[in-house]
């Protein structure tokens, strides 16, 4: 490629291409950032993940000047895709400073997007791979001009660690809760609601559907409510087979593959309880200030469930509770039974709608 003149003064590309729970956790930085004084009024570019830019449209542009879209299906699957966005980004004048955001992250997508500039600062915060790069690889990040904050990547929270992250680099971090999205009409369902979020991205993350009936028919013994089934277009089989094992006469919504993402926040931000797999929509619920039933496998146990003990709001249930922080050994989701999930909703008490048993 051409070489390129010296970077532009002033001017911050952040690179955040991984999936929505991650974004949800980090937006805030992106407030913290436009209202530092170090980089107030700079130029600020976010490359972000194709998956959330609705979100990111509605809750955060104001704080950024642009937002390049990354189609990450087609970055993997497409050579010549890969190409050409490669060679774009390399046609735009080079940012002083590159913020290399994500704790986790892959060689081949995030290390090789930073490659197109290498006159830019880069901050970057550990060096964990979820592809274990090899030797050659490795040499190759050593090469880059880089700035590690955090280089054995602190145990804490995402949530803190973003904080964190962003506090050392700007001097500056004010992490506040989700807002209200404006402009979109909330769903249509009768209140009080709860909601139910059956899929996740790993078959190992799903508790068994009809668990989620049999805890449905507990919940409705007690009290008279709607319940909502959210998700994608490809948990519409878990939530029929949720629906098949419920008594009639139950309220009962099927949202699967037909809210966006902000309507599922408005969809989320109004309910009593969400009960979840560990999925972007429980971080909704949890910085939303909703009470959230989190029921997860133990897998990274700490980074992203349980969450901090302020979010009292927050339950998270393991099958097993793991040993050790940042654990990647996981458990057999069914472990989890009905009962325990609704005896735990019930301490909730009229936080969640539902009064304590007799």
């Amino acid at each position: 490629m051409p070489q390129r003149g010296t970077p532009a003064k002033k001017t911050l590309l952040i690179i955040r291409v991984d999936d929505i729970g991650d974004y949800i956790l980090f937006r805030p930085a992106l407030e913290s950032l436009r209202k530092s004084k170090k980089y107030g009024d700079w130029r600020i570019s976010l490359l972000g993940n194709r998956v959330w830019a609705g979100l990111f449209e509605a809750l955060d542009a104001g704080f950024t000047d642009e937002f390049i879209p990354l189609d990450k299906g087609r970055w993997f699957s497409d050579p010549i895709f890969r190409q050409n966005f490669l060679r774009q980004l390399y046609q735009q004048a080079a940012p002083a400073e590159v913020w290399l955001a994500s704790r986790t992250r892959h060689f081949f997508l995030e290390d090789i997007l930073v490659h197109a500039f290498p006159d830019s600062r880069l901050w970057t915060c550990g060096e964990n791979f979820s592809d274990y790069p090899d030797r050659a690889e490795r040499n190759f990040i050593a090469a880059q001009n880089r700035t590690n904050i955090f280089p054995d990547a602190t145990n804490n929270h995402e949530w803190l660690f973003n904080q964190e992250f962003t506090e050392k680099i700007c001097g500056h971090s004010d992490f506040k809760s989700l807002p209200k999205p404006e402009h979109k009409s909330p769903p249509r369902i009768r209140k009080p609601y709860t909601v139910f979020f059956p899929g996740a991205s790993a078959g190992s993350k799903r508790w068994p559907a009809r668990n989620f009936a049999q805890l449905a028919c507990l919940l409705t013994e007690r009290k008279q409510l709607s319940l909502c089934i959210a998700g994608s277009a490809e948990d519409s089989l878990l939530a029929a087979q949720i629906l098949k094992c419920l008594p009639g006469g139950l309220q009962t919504v099927d949202f699967c593959g037909k809210t966006d993402l902000v309507q599922l926040i408005i969809l989320l931000q109004g309910a009593n309880l969400v009960v979840s797999n560990d999925t972007g929509a429980a971080h909704i619920a949890a910085l939303s200030g909703v009470p959230l039933i989190a029921l997860c496998n133990g897998s990274k146990y700490g980074r992203f469930f349980p969450y901090p003990p302020e979010f009292e709001h927050v339950v998270t249930i393991y099958p097993e509770k793991p040993r050790e922080a940042f654990s990647q050994t996981h458990f057999d989701m069914a472990r989890i039974k009905p009962e325990e999930v609704f005896r735990i909703i019930n301490n909730f008490g009229h936080q969640a709608g539902y009064s304590n048993p007799d």
